[in-house]
């Protein structure tokens, strides 16, 4: 991760994986994930537990880039 994303966000995902996948695990029960919603509850999560608004948005684009990627 540090190399597509930047050290600063792969350490805020790791220090906050537990987070990011309470968020996935509510969003899984979706019929259809809409990706924006994904991007927009991560990175408000992770605002809310203190990360700053600019890193925690990067976060989210990262995740919603990765559940993308899955789902494909």
């Amino acid at each position: 991760m540090d190399e597509h994303a930047g050290s600063q966000v792969a350490g805020v995902v790791r220090k906050h994986a537990a987070l990011i996948a309470d968020i996935l695990e509510r969003l899984a029960g979706w019929d259809a994930p809409v990706l924006q919603a994904i991007q927009d509850k991560v990175a408000g999560g992770l605002h809310d537990a203190g990360v700053s608004l600019s890193t925690a948005r990067t976060v989210g684009f990262w995740v919603r880039n990765y559940v993308d990627w899955v789902l494909r």
